[in-house]
């Protein structure tokens, strides 16, 4: 059995090659909308963007090759990961399934309990990070788009392609502005979010189940 779970390990998490894709596909866009969406934002009302390239640098990236490895890996793999797996799958979707057991799907009490377990995520998510109001104000906007990916792909990949999306986009602005970096600097976001990833669809084998499981499990109990 152990063999047979080996030879098709995207069917056995539940990610078939095609669905696979779509997963990322849609992780990749919300990524890129958010990227963009928080761009414009601090273009328009002036909030500031040099809050990344100042990070690197007193992180010592580019100085050493521990320190930028540590630093950018941390960003693009290590954030992604962790973050979506505490805060979508551990908070935002208990949350949600607590507030909306016994309720039919698509009724006024499933959005309303996604809407409150998405604040209340938000704001655990937001509190990790800290910052001004402005940085409290972008940081409910990445919130935003990562639950929104986790809900339209109902898989813990689709946040985390989304968040390393984000992520490495801004890393590589942040390098651009910083230049005179040699060649492997450039290679290690990438790295460090196709690895991420690879851990999330791991991960979502576990998680997106029993997602799924009790997603199905609820309807059964409301049609009874």
């Amino acid at each position: 059995m152990f063999g047979r779970k080996l030879s098709r390990p995207l069917g056995w998490i539940g990610l078939g090659g095609r669905q696979l894709g779509r997963t990322l596909l849609i992780g990749t866009g919300y990524g890129l909308a958010c990227w963009l969406t928080v761009s414009l934002l601090q273009r328009l009302f002036n909030l500031g963007n040099g809050g990344t390239v100042s990070v690197l640098r007193e992180g010592g990236v580019g100085t050493s090759v521990s320190a930028t490895v540590t630093l950018l890996a941390s960003v693009a793999l290590i954030a992604p990961v962790c973050e979506e797996l505490y805060f979508r799958a551990g908070i935002f979707r208990p949350l949600r399934d607590g507030f909306s057991k016994g309720a039919a799907v698509g009724s006024t009490r499933v959005r309303v309990s996604t809407l409150l377990a998405f604040l209340l995520s938000g704001v655990a998510f937001v509190s990790v990070h800290g910052g001004g109001a402005a940085d409290i104000f972008l940081l409910f906007v990445l919130a935003a788009f990562f639950t929104l990916a986790y809900l339209t792909t109902s898989s813990l990949t689709g946040a985390v392609a989304a968040h390393a999306v984000n992520n490495i986009i801004s890393l590589y602005g942040a390098l651009a502005v910083m230049g005179n970096l040699q060649w492997w600097v450039w290679v290690v976001p990438a790295a460090g979010g196709i690895i991420a990833i690879a851990v999330s669809v791991a991960l979502g084998g576990v998680f997106d189940k029993a997602d799924n499981d009790a997603s199905i499990a609820a309807t059964h109990g409301t049609s009874s």
